[in-house]
C-alpha cells in the first residue's frame, strides 16, 4: 500500500483533506456527495496512477435519501479514480437487509447469470435485439467499438462497455445525449429503469438521464426521466435506428 502512495499530493487534517477529495470528484465529474466524509485525518491522489486513500477518524455511516440506501464509510478507504468512475474501491458498503456487502461485489454480483456477448458486432446484436423485444426504440443506443454487452434475464439487468464515450445528436428533436463508456439499466416492457452512463444536454450542462418509457398502449411517445425526477417527453420516431 505503500508503494501506491509514493509520489501523492497529501492533505492533512479535516478541513484541507476534504478540500482535496471534494476536488477530486468535481474533476472526474463524480457527484460531491459520493464521499460524506467526518474527522477527516488524511488524503493523498498520485496523480500518474489515479489511486486516492482517504483517512478518517471514525466510520461513517450515511443514507442517501432518495435512493433510500444506507452506505457505510470505514476508516481508511481507498480506489482509483478515473473520469466518471472509482475503481477498485475498498473501505465503502452498501447495507442490503442485514448484510453490508462491498460496493464492488454488489455490481459484480448483479451481473450474475448473465448472457454476455464479446466485441462490437455481437455485442450490438444482442443490445439492438433487447431493445426489441422489450418493444423499445432501436436507436435508443448509439453505440460504438463495443467492447461487451450483458444481460440478466432473470432480473433484467443489461450493462454495455465500449472504448469510447459517444455523443449523438437526435436530429428530430434537437437533443444531444452522451453516451459513457459504461452503462447499465434494468430493462422491461416498454421501460429501462436505474439507467447509470446517459446524459442529454441541457444548454451548458449534462443532467443523468436515470429512466426511459414508452407509452403502453401505444401514444407514439417516450418519456425520459432524469435524477432530478424532471421528465421530458419526445416522439418514439425520434429515436429510431436511422436517427
Amino acid at each position: 500500500m505503500a508503494a501506491e502512495k509514493e509520489g501523492g499530493i497529501v492533505k492533512k487534517g479535516h478541513e484541507e483533506g476534504l478540500k482535496l477529495a471534494v476536488a477530486l470528484l468535481k474533476k472526474f465529474e463524480l457527484p460531491e456527495g459520493l464521499l460524506p466524509l467526518a474527522n477527516v485525518v488524511e488524503v493523498g491522489y498520485v496523480e500518474s496512477t489515479g489511486y486516492m486513500w482517504i483517512v478518517q477518524q471514525n466510520k461513517v455511516e450515511h443514507e442517501f435519501k432518495m435512493i433510500s440506501k444506507l452506505v457505510s464509510y470505514d476508516t481508511e478507504i481507498n480506489g482509483y479514480v478515473d473520469k466518471m468512475k472509482i475503481k477498485k474501491l475498498r473501505g465503502v458498503k452498501a447495507k442490503e437487509l442485514m448484510l453490508w456487502p462491498p460496493m464492488a461485489a454488489e455490481m459484480a454480483s448483479e451481473k450474475e447469470g448473465g448472457i454476455v456477448k464479446k466485441g462490437h458486432e455481437e455485442g450490438l446484436k444482442l443490445a439492438v435485439s433487447l431493445l426489441k423485444k422489450f418493444e423499445l426504440p432501436e436507436g435508443l443506443l448509439p453505440l460504438a467499438n463495443v467492447i461487451e454487452v450483458g444481460h440478466v434475464e432473470s432480473t433484467g439487468y443489461v450493462w454495455i462497455v465500449q472504448q469510447t464515450k459517444v455523443e449523438h445528436l437526435f436530429k428530430m428533436i434537437g437533443k444531444l445525449v452522451r453516451y459513457d463508456t459504461e452503462i447499465s439499466a434494468y430493462i422491461e416492457k416498454k421501460k429501462i429503469k436505474k439507467l447509470k452512463g446517459v446524459k442529454a444536454k441541457e444548454l451548458m450542462l449534462w443532467p443523468a438521464v436515470s429512466e426511459a418509457t414508452v407509452d403502453d398502449p401505444p401514444t407514439g411517445k417516450i418519456h425520459l426521466k432524469g435524477l432530478a425526477g424532471i421528465s421530458k417527453t419526445f416522439p418514439v420516431e425520434a429515436f429510431a435506428a436511422a436517427q
